[in-house]
């Protein structure tokens, strides 16, 4: 958590604001911090993390590992998985809006923390002193390829959340002001 939570955190502090935040309604003081579908989604997207934490590992231990007795790949890859979608999924908490539509490398911050960040991920895995300490072994470039690819799905899977929910909120806000009209005739 110290490698990949603190810095993507402090950069995130440091994101600008939103375009359209003086259009949004104000958040009422009574309002919990797992309102409004926040709790579903922590819950969610921390069981999709651990979810692929646990594929990467079975993956790894099935594909790669010489000895099932000691699944040292398998580790390595859950491992690697559960530290690198954790970086990949700062980006999907930056905003409610599409990360595209906000811009990937728009805080300029966040991207250098994340870079941090993956490099000491990738020398805890590489580095012999570092991974002698964390009982880790160096991957192959293939197993990077599936831990690369395993890390990027909660981004992908919280853009989808993004457009489906910001499409039905478009949509029921298309409705409403019919609705609104109708009312007024």
């Amino acid at each position: 958590n110290l490698v990949t939570d603190s810095l993507p955190a402090l950069a995130l502090g440091t994101e600008p604001a939103e375009k359209d935040i003086m259009r949004q309604k104000p958040v009422p003081p009574s309002s919990g911090i797992f309102s409004g579908g926040m709790g579903i989604s922590v819950v969610l997207e921390g069981c999709l993390i651990g979810a692929l934490a646990l594929l990467a590992y079975t993956v790894g231990r099935l594909f790669f590992d010489v000895s099932p007795e000691e699944p040292i790949i398998g580790r390595t890859m859950a491992f690697a998985v559960l530290s690198l979608s954790q970086v990949v999924h700062t980006y999907n908490m930056r905003s409610p809006h599409s990360l595209f539509a906000i811009g990937v490398f728009s805080n300029r911050n966040l991207n250098l923390s994340s870079l941090v960040c993956i490099a000491l991920q990738v020398a805890v895995i590489a580095f012999p002193p570092a991974a002698a300490i964390f009982h880790t072994v160096p991957l192959s470039l293939l197993q990077w390829g599936g831990v690369c690819i395993f890390s990027l799905i909660p981004l992908l899977c919280v853009e989808m959340e993004k457009r489906f929910f910001s499409f039905r909120l478009s949509s029921a806000s298309r409705n409403h002001k019919g609705q609104n009209y109708r009312h007024k005739k």
